[in-house]
């Protein structure tokens, strides 16, 4: 029995802890992921998991997970609300403690030797904005834990909610970016195929869709035109060569006037199958002062994809086209019209506003690399000069790892850019799941080079971290692509600032990189220490 005063005193080490964690950026996975594991370190238990409500869509996602054995759930997956005891808990808003999953049917097994679970609603404003779930192969073993649990939630709410307000401006900002480069080939383009094209490219190439086409109704209003089309298998039509409007979603959606989305293609009539592995479907009416001049289309394999962010930025989308498409028609008409010169004039007055805005709102964003995630060179520097002027002041040791991924021209030359984008993103991954503290930081140095920060580290604490950090990217999934399963490797260069009399931060740069040179020189995979 643990005396009580012993429980307090790490029941506040949590909390600290969490604290830490939760405020460190406002970046909304990795947040979650910091705050898991604590949870996870903290109560030992089998299973951490952190999930968030889409109330559009009427379904949670797991945004963090902490396990000791294979689940069956992943960050990005999640269920309708209502299911399982995460569901119940996301709908209703109570927090549940189940003494003994296997006397409850609802229970949703998703760790093999689960016994009890507590599932704790975290509110922020009286709304919710998360719910932590955690399982344990005892049972009864959350029944003394829920005042602490609940302090936790109570501790991240607000931070949970500043990182929701992030991603919605972050991806604001995303989709402002794509609009602008729309609005440029809009005024660019020499013909309006040109401009149809890149509207359905975006949508499979960056929004993640499987299908996307445009369909514009012909001169008698009864069939569609199919005016461009991306994806991943050759289009379909319902009848012959041509796709009547009276037919499938499309059709449906051109005569309402109303977006359509199915979530379960199956469970609609009207859904006319283009692959078998389709599962979701929405369709947007692209119009103009009350015309509908056609549908912009898209499916997907995955019905996650459909969130309400990416749900807005189709119809946007939808609006560019719908102003490409009438103004193409005007020039047909009118192509020496002043009316065209103004309009195209104003067009470009307009577009020139969203560029500059969106310009400042991806300044504001630009301290964080958008291919892997972490945070960029300029945010290291920042962070650099931040802590180096730190340890100055406590004087205590700063360490500098750089990190370099071995061999990755040649696999980058063999696989291509994508894999080779896969391979960053695995890295970097790895990397931030390393992290112990929550002021240790992570960025992506250039190409394929990363840094990590670790304050108040000496060289041996660095080194055996480093250590620990190269083992975990080697024991990742085998290399895409490679044959054999070839595995990842890191080559590792460390500095501390122990060794710095009357110097600066570029010195503990200075020395980290030279320390990365000999571990590439050595024989790469290998970590070495600079002195």
């Amino acid at each position: 029995m643990i005396p009580a005063h012993e429980q307090e005193g790490r029941a506040l080490t949590l909390l600290n802890e969490v604290a830490r964690a939760a405020v460190l950026d406002l970046d909304l996975r990795p947040m979650l992921q910091r705050v898991t594991n604590s949870l996870f370190h903290f109560f030992d238990c089998e299973l951490v998991a952190c999930a968030t409500v889409d109330e559009e869509q009427s379904r949670f996602v797991f945004e963090a997970i902490a396990s000791k054995l294979p689940t069956s759930i992943k960050v990005g997956s999640g269920r309708e609300l209502g299911s399982g005891i995460v569901g119940i808990v996301a709908q209703r808003g109570d927090p549940v403690v189940l003494d003994d999953v296997r006397e409850v049917p609802e229970y949703i097994r998703v760790s093999e030797h689960a016994l009890s679970e507590a599932c704790i609603p975290v509110f922020h404003a009286n709304r919710l904005v998360a719910i932590l779930d955690l399982e344990s192969r005892e049972v009864g073993f959350f029944r003394d834990k829920i005042s602490l649990l609940q302090t936790v939630a109570e501790q991240v709410a607000g931070s949970i909610s500043g990182a929701h307000l992030y991603k919605e401006v972050w991806w604001q900002a995303r989709a402002l970016e794509m609009l602008n480069e729309m609005g440029r080939t809009i005024l660019e383009a020499d013909d309006l195929e040109e401009v149809l094209d890149r509207t359905t490219s975006y949508m499979v190439e960056r929004l993640g869709m499987s299908v996307a086409n445009v369909l514009l109704l012909d001169a008698t209003g009864e069939f569609f035109d199919v005016a461009s089309f991306s994806g991943e298998h050759e289009m379909k039509f319902p009848s012959g060569d041509r796709w009547p409007v009276s037919v499938g979603v499309s059709g449906r959606c051109a005569r309402t006037g109303e977006p359509q989305l199915i979530m379960d293609v199956d469970a609609d009539p009207d859904y006319v199958a283009s692959d078998e592995f389709i599962r979701a479907e929405y369709c947007v009416p692209i119009s103009q002062n009350d015309e509908i001049l056609g549908v912009l289309n898209v499916e997907s394999r995955d019905p996650a994809v459909f969130s309400s962010r990416r749900l807005g930025t189709i119809r946007s989308m939808a609006n560019q086209a719908a102003g490409a498409i009438r103004m193409a028609r005007l020039n047909e008409r009118l192509v020496e019209s002043r009316r065209v010169v103004e309009e195209k004039t104003e067009l470009l007055r307009e577009t020139n506003e969203r560029l500059e805005k969106a310009n400042t709102e991806l300044e504001r964003l630009s301290t964080v690399d958008f291919l892997t995630q972490v945070p960029n060179r300029r945010r290291f520097d920042e962070v650099l000069d931040k802590e180096w002027r730190r340890a100055l002041r406590t004087r205590r040791a700063l360490a500098l790892l750089f990190v370099d991924v071995d061999h990755f021209k040649d696999y980058n030359d063999t696989h291509g850019h994508q894999k080779g984008d896969e391979c960053l993103r695995l890295v970097a991954e790895s990397l931030k799941g390393e992290l112990r503290r929550a002021a240790d930081f992570v960025a992506r140095y250039g190409g394929e080079e990363f840094a990590l920060i670790l304050p108040e580290t000496d060289s041996g604490q660095a080194g055996a971290q480093a250590e620990r950090i190269r083992n975990a990217v080697e024991n990742l999934v085998p290399l895409p692509g490679e044959p054999g399963g070839g595995r990842l490797t890191i080559s590792i260069g460390v500095a501390t600032s122990e060794i710095i009399e009357n110097g600066d931060s570029s010195d503990l740069v200075r020395l980290a990189d030279n320390a990365l040179y000999r571990a590439k020189k050595d024989g790469r995979n290998r970590v070495v220490i600079g002195a």
